[in-house]
């Protein structure tokens, strides 16, 4: 029987997420899964919420898809979603706290350090691609922004021009 190893709190130092350039230990691959900085580049943290009446890891509810998850007063964020989504992506939008979803103990939100008005993208591996911190001046924009940077549609536009 082969040797098996699970990592916890990898982090990757470059790559296809969005850097919010404020990060004092960038170059550190390592964090303490018990403490995730919740930063792009890191693995989404796992904490139990309450999706549709049932307990669910976000390791679950997130996996295999392009994700956009807000807080209580992120519905600019969800318009976004509905505004550029375009079916290539396949992406999805979860805002804690209205509808389906909620976050009673505040664990996601004290984890990922997730304000309200936050957004963050969520790749399909589960590490965050991008994030933003409250309100932008244009949701969809900005997420159309990060979005094509992550996936290189920015780049697949430019070369067809």
């Amino acid at each position: 029987m082969a040797d098996e190893a699970v990592i916890f709190g990898y982090r990757y130092a470059s790559g296809a997420f969005i850097d919010a350039g404020n990060a004092t230990d960038a170059d550190e691959m390592f964090e303490d899964p018990r403490n995730p900085s919740a930063r792009p580049g890191s693995r989404a943290p796992q904490v139990m919420v309450e999706h549709r009446g049932q307990h669910v890891s976000t390791i679950d509810l997130l996996a295999g898809q392009w994700a956009v998850v807000t807080g209580s007063t992120g519905t600019p964020w969800v318009n976004a979603v509905r505004h550029i989504d375009d079916g290539r992506v396949g992406l999805r939008c979860y805002q804690f706290g209205v509808g389906d979803l909620s976050d009673r103990d505040m664990r996601w939100s004290r984890t990922c350090h997730l304000g309200d008005e936050d957004a963050m993208l969520i790749r399909p591996d589960g590490f965050i691609a991008w994030r933003s911190r409250g309100p932008a001046s244009d949701h969809a924009g900005s997420l159309k922004d990060a979005l094509d940077r992550v996936t290189c549609r920015a780049l697949e536009t430019a070369t067809r021009a």
